[in-house]
């Protein structure tokens, strides 16, 4: 999954972008709605959008319909529109900003979660890691497919060559499989969800 963020301000986007890719995500930027547009229409691994409210010609919600009407697509299959997280200052200039600062009327409005600008580190991070499971199964869905009709195909034949040839294949499989997750969660997603399996197993 990759994270668009989008803000007119350079060193706001230097600062949410620093902070996510430390944190292993693959960001991208635009400084304006429009060149935002054009960013999700061309990429369709984008999967969350952080914008903020005031942009350039085409504004936080305009921006949230805009997006929500592209037609992407990956292998072949449609993909859904990316999520998108509003950041809006933390001193509301008008009635406008003030209610979009309440969550409730963002989330009501199609936004997935509202945030000060720059976003609170923690709260952040916290929002994504929850989002990371919306897409990792669509990213490695097909690879789970392609190793179940491998294993499938060992427990049918009993032929030693047509085994060891199956073999290799799902060693490549899994190598795949390995791949897809890196890229839709992020290695640093995958180090933390094994350091809470392991934490599990610890405490049992």
């Amino acid at each position: 999954m990759q994270v668009l963020v989008v803000d007119s301000l350079a060193h706001v986007r230097q600062q949410v972008t620093s902070l996510l890719r430390q944190h292993g995500y693959r960001v991208l930027t635009a400084a304006t709605g429009y060149e935002a547009v054009e960013v999700v229409t061309q990429n369709a691994e984008i999967g969350v959008v952080i914008c903020d409210l005031v942009l350039p010609g085409c504004d936080g919600p305009d921006l949230l319909r805009r997006v929500g009407e592209i037609a992407r697509e990956s292998d072949g299959e449609s993909v859904k529109p990316p999520l998108v997280l509003l950041m809006i200052s933390p001193t509301p200039r008008n009635e406008r900003e003030t209610l979009l600062s309440q969550p409730n009327m963002a989330c009501q409005m199609g936004f997935e979660d509202v945030f000060g600008r720059p976003p609170e580190r923690e709260r952040l991070l916290a929002k994504l890691e929850s989002l990371q499971s919306q897409f990792v199964p669509r990213a490695v869905s097909k690879s789970i497919d392609e190793l179940r009709t491998g294993v499938d195909a060992v427990l049918e034949s009993g032929d030693p060559h047509v085994m060891l040839e199956v073999r290799g294949e799902l060693e490549n499989q899994i190598h795949r499989l390995d791949v897809a997750l890196e890229d839709a969660a992020g290695p640093e997603f995958l180090r933390r969800s094994a350091a809470k399996a392991n934490s599990k197993k610890l405490t049992r």
